[in-house]
């Protein structure tokens, strides 16, 4: 898995260590490559078109079991 994040946010030994242990990997591009997050705005334009635009939820705990299921 890959997360496309800026160089300044994830320097911490703790956040470094945090990817580490789920191994991910951390992928940084140069500013305004939008490439790198076109996966993930794919899925959630989907999501948004696909589920949760249809639907009216009565609270917190049913939107994330809808998109668990979803997922």
């Amino acid at each position: 898995m890959y997360i496309s994040i800026r160089e300044c946010q994830f320097s911490s030994y703790d956040k470094q260590n945090f990817l580490l242990d789920y191994r991910l990997v951390l992928s940084i591009s140069r500013r305004g490559n939008y490439h790198d997050n076109a996966i993930a705005e794919n899925f959630f334009q989907l999501l948004q078109r696909e589920r949760i635009k249809r639907k009216t939820y009565l609270d917190w705990e049913e939107v994330g079991r809808d998109i668990s299921d979803y997922m």
